[in-house]
């Protein structure tokens, strides 16, 4: 797990079952998106930094911290593109697992308990890709 001020992080080994939803969860947002459409570190506390910097200073494009932080990360102003690039999908076995808000350490490790999930390592992008898609997302103002 990675964690900062206000988010923590990690790639984890789970099934994704057919009716799954994301857990809610009082002074928390949680998502799950696709590890492959992340490109490594640097990117997703970009994009973490980011959302959390947009709502502090109410510049925010959606009213919704989770989807926020999908355009940001697909570097997407369409809340449809974004998820089609980084939805996780029934019978996902892998799942980068975000959580924004409160105690988001806490939080991380009780949802992981709940879904009987490991987490594991995964490889990130070269550094240029990285930056590529930060950049991508700073100039799409998202």
């Amino acid at each position: 797990m990675i964690s900062g001020k206000g988010y923590a992080y990690g790639t984890i080994k789970t099934f994704i079952p057919d009716n799954f939803e994301l857990p809610k969860i009082k002074g928390a947002t949680v998502q799950m998106v696709n590890p492959n459409a992340v490109l490594g570190n640097l990117h997703m506390k970009y994009c973490i930094l980011s959302t959390i910097k947009a709502f502090s200073s109410k510049t925010n494009i959606s009213k919704d911290m989770g989807i926020e932080l999908l355009l940001r990360l697909s570097g997407q102003r369409q809340v449809g593109k974004a998820l089609k690039t980084l939805g996780v999908k029934p019978g996902d076995k892998r799942a980068i697992l975000i959580v924004l808000g409160k105690q988001p350490k806490r939080t991380f490790n009780r949802i992981l308990k709940q879904l009987n999930a490991k987490e594991i390592k995964t490889k990130e992008k070269p550094l240029k890709q990285q930056l590529d898609a930060i950049e991508k997302t700073a100039l799409l103002g998202v």
